[in-house]
């Protein structure tokens, strides 16, 4: 699944883009406004892969609250790849929503670097949407690391883009909305 950046040049936007920006967040308000009262109840950060406890951190109102663990990043792959450990046992996880450039095609370096500088060596809570894992084994997960959705960065920097990979879409409204911020 190979995919490139390519962005409007910054001048095509000087009229549209706050147009589609308040498109979006109208749009995003809209479906996440029934989610509101749900906000705080229910959520949870594992201290171990089976044990919950609640916590604020998870206040990006997309990101489902099953199945969470908490993880240190042992490796960058690239852009949207990271190789963590769980209990003791390493997991390959695949960021959900966004694709970087693959390794060896243009601005996959800088996608590599900002991932690494936001996760390496860090512990981050891992968000499961509605698949465990992608074809090629790897976990398929939300990522979240000192109050920021690494994901979401990653498309607001520009150095990924957002995108619909059924059937985990839950944040895929938001991630689109990054490329506007």
């Amino acid at each position: 699944m190979s995919s490139r950046l390519y962005r409007v040049p910054p001048t095509l936007f000087v009229c549209t883009k706050r147009i589609f920006a308040t498109v979006l967040l109208v749009g995003l308000l809209v479906s996440v406004s029934g989610c509101v009262g749900q906000l705080g109840a229910g959520q949870h950060t594992p201290t171990t892969a089976g044990e919950h406890t609640p916590t604020p951190e998870n206040s990006f109102p997309c990101v489902p609250d099953n199945s969470i663990q908490t993880a240190i990043v042992t490796k960058i792959v690239d852009g949207d790849t990271v190789w963590v450990r769980i209990d003791g046992k390493f997991y390959k996880v695949r960021y959900i929503g966004m694709n970087t450039p693959e390794i060896g095609e243009a601005g996959a370096d800088a996608a590599t670097a900002l991932n690494s500088s936001l996760v390496m060596g860090k512990t981050v809570q891992l968000y499961k949407d509605t698949s465990e894992t992608d074809k090629y084994g790897r976990l398929l997960r939300y990522v979240v690391v000192d109050g920021n959705f690494v994901n979401y960065e990653l498309v607001k920097q520009g150095v990924a883009e957002s995108g619909t990979w059924e059937p985990d879409t839950a944040c895929d409204d938001y991630l689109k909305s990054a490329f506007f911020q």
